[in-house]
Parts: structure tokens; C-alpha cells; sequence
């Protein structure tokens, strides 16, 4: 019997990676303090948060990130270091792009947008790995005979 390649559904993965790049902004911004020194600031900075980041989170891995992860499963290669390793491509790509989106007048890329989209795609991946779990123990295939005992005639 073939073993899966991940212990929970993958749609779990899906939600938790389109939820941690807001959890990581909500993250930054409670620690540095740059909203605003008032709560009632930071939960209306958080809200904004969730309606602009989640959406192109979950537009990202829902069209980028899912069938990676669907192609990674039917090869055989479903662990967290190529999920990982796609995840920030896919972050640096997916950011990139609707930062230019949004500024419109820029041709060229920032390295900073680049940087950031790759941590917010590492920050993704580790977020499908938890909640996914891939299965990452390797279990080498035994080679042919090694479970007959010998015996004396």
C-alpha cells in the first residue's frame, strides 16, 4: 500500500498559506509599532490588512501556488524544502506583479519588492507545510529479496 505524501488535506495548506502574509504584516506592525500608538488604529490597519492582502494571497495560491504543490504531489517530490523553495519564486513573482500592478508607472522591478515577496512566499510555504504535513520520512524501497530469510536444506 503506497503511504500519502501529506498527513492533512491539502485545501488546509491553502487556507493557512493565504492567511500568513497577513498574520506576518499584523505580525511586523504590532512589534515595530509603525501604524499608530492607538489599538483602535492598529484593528482598523489590521481589517485594511485582511481586505487587501488575503485576497492576492489566496489569488496566488490558488493559481500559482495550488497547482504547484498538485504537480510537486504527482511526481513525487511533496516535501517542505521544494515547497518551501517554490513558494518564495512564487511570492517574489506574485508580489512583484501586483506592486507593478499598483504603481503602474514603474518598469522596472524594486530588489526590496523582490525581497519582500520572497519572505512573504517563504512565510506561505512554511504555512502549507503545517498545514498540509507533508510527509517527509524516506522510506527506501527494500531491494528485491532482501525480506527472504535464508534457509538450510
Amino acid at each position: 500500500m503506497e503511504q500519502s505524501q501529506h498527513k492533512r488535506p491539502i485545501w488546509l495548506g491553502v487556507v493557512a498559506s493565504a492567511f500568513a502574509p497577513w498574520l506576518c504584516v499584523l505580525s511586523v506592525m504590532a512589534f515595530t509599532r509603525a501604524s499608530s500608538d492607538t489599538f483602535t488604529d492598529f484593528l482598523v490597519f489590521g481589517a485594511l490588512a485582511l481586505v487587501l492582502a488575503f485576497p492576492v494571497s489566496l489569488l496566488a495560491t490558488l493559481t500559482l501556488g495550488l497547482p504547484y504543490a498538485l504537480w510537486l504531489r504527482s511526481r513525487g517530490f511533496f516535501s517542505s524544502l521544494t515547497i518551501c523553495i517554490g513558494a518564495s519564486v512564487i511570492g517574489a513573482v506574485a508580489f512583484s506583479y501586483f506592486t507593478w500592478l499598483v504603481e503602474s508607472d514603474s518598469t522596472i522591478v524594486d530588489p526590496f519588492t523582490l525581497l519582500a515577496g520572497l519572505g512573504f512566499g517563504l512565510v506561505s510555504g512554511v504555512a502549507f507545510c503545517i498545514g498540509a504535513g507533508p510527509n517527509n520520512s524516506f522510506k527506501p524501497t527494500p531491494h528485491r529479496g532482501a525480506g527472504r530469510v535464508p534457509t538450510l536444506r
